[in-house]
Parts: structure tokens; C-alpha cells; sequence
């Protein structure tokens, strides 16, 4: 008789989870992460500018510096990260958030930033691959921290119970307005992902020759 999981949450680092079923072939993985443990991104990135689209099964973050008056950007920032991710990390996660956010903008007098033009180009541009953002607000500052959480280690590491890191990415620093801004439009495109991803269990299969 195959050997069932333990109920109780197995990990000491940023990232715990829970099996389901038997160890060797856990049914379903449920995961929490403790950024409070999580290392900081070593590479920062202070943005201007943001816009978000929808191109399900993933989610498109840009990021970018203005360049003066003209229609260009000086360097630009994509993130693209699972739609599956953005519905049960993301915006599971930033509701109490967004709310202070608001109350922040409103209180200093604040209007939510407005997504920027879609076709801007930059003659720089870095693209990085997430799936888990810590977002913070501290007086007048705020920032994204933006972490990778591998398929790879969800696969095999938790069926001999070894500690499942999480890759730090980049830290995006923007004004309390900016982000409320990208909070907005995210919560804007969200409508059909949530419909389709909420509560969605992930599927871990591999393939070796």
C-alpha cells in the first residue's frame, strides 16, 4: 500500500506546502510562501511608467522609464506571468492591499496613474518570467518584489521533503499612485481569468528521455 502524505505543512524556508494522496505521487500540492524569509532581489528597477494585458494563459506586466517628452522609452521592464498565478497569488492576495492603497491616494490627495501608451519601444529591454509578487507600501514608498517558484522544484523536491526555494527576480520600485494604477488595471482585465483560474489546482507532470 503506497504510503499517504502527512497533513502538516513540511518546509522551513520562504516556501512550505502540503501533499495530498501518496508521497511518491502527491495528488495536489498546496503551497504558502513566507516572504518575510524570502531574499531580496538584488536587481532594482525604479519605473514611470506601467501597462498590463491580458494574453491568457498569461499576463503581461511592462514596465518602463520615460525618456522626456518623447514617445519612446529609455529602457523597459516585461514581466510575464501565468494567468493561473495572477488569479490565485496576485490577485487572491492584494484585496486588503489595494483598499489601503486607495485610502492612501485619497487621503493625500492622490489620483490613480493611468496605464501608458501600448506601442512606447525601448531601445533596452529585459523580460523575466514570474509567478509570486510581495507588494509593499511604507510611507511615501512603495515597490513590487517579483520571485520565480520553478515547476521543476514543485515536481520533484517535495516527494523526498526537501526545502523548495524561490527565486528572487527583481524589485520594481513606483510611486503609491503608480501602483495603484497597475492594481486598477489589473483588477480591470481579471474578470474572465477568474473565471476560468480561480481556486484551479495545478497539474505537475514530466517528461524524460
Amino acid at each position: 500500500m503506497p504510503k499517504l502524505a502527512k497533513s502538516e505543512f513540511i518546509g522551513n524556508g520562504p516556501v512550505q506546502y502540503r501533499l495530498q494522496g501518496p508521497m511518491e505521487a502527491p495528488t495536489r500540492i498546496e503551497v504558502r510562501v513566507d516572504y518575510t524569509n524570502a531574499q531580496t532581489p538584488h536587481d532594482y528597477y525604479v519605473a514611470d511608467y506601467f501597462y498590463v494585458e491580458n494574453l491568457d494563459p498569461t499576463v503581461l506586466f511592462v514596465f518602463g522609464k520615460l525618456n522626456g517628452g518623447a514617445r519612446k522609452l529609455r529602457t523597459r521592464l516585461e514581466i510575464f506571468f501565468p494567468a493561473m498565478f495572477f488569479v490565485n497569488q496576485l490577485m487572491a492576495s492584494i484585496k486588503q492591499f489595494h483598499t489601503i492603497l486607495r485610502q492612501y491616494a485619497e487621503k493625500f490627495g492622490y489620483d490613480a496613474a493611468k496605464p501608458g501608451q501600448k506601442e512606447l519601444e525601448a531601445d533596452k529591454t529585459q523580460t523575466l518570467q514570474s509567478n509570486n509578487v510581495l507588494m509593499v507600501l511604507s510611507g511615501g514608498d512603495s515597490l513590487m518584489d517579483f520571485y520565480y517558484l520553478s515547476p521543476r522544484e514543485m515536481y520533484y523536491k517535495p516527494r523526498s521533503k526537501r526545502e523548495v526555494e524561490l527565486e528572487p527576480l527583481a524589485r520594481v520600485i513606483i510611486d503609491p499612485p503608480m501602483l495603484l494604477g497597475f492594481l486598477d488595471e489589473c483588477t480591470r482585465i481579471s474578470g474572465p481569468l477568474i473565471e476560468k483560474f480561480q481556486e484551479a489546482e495545478y497539474e505537475h507532470s514530466v517528461e524524460s528521455n
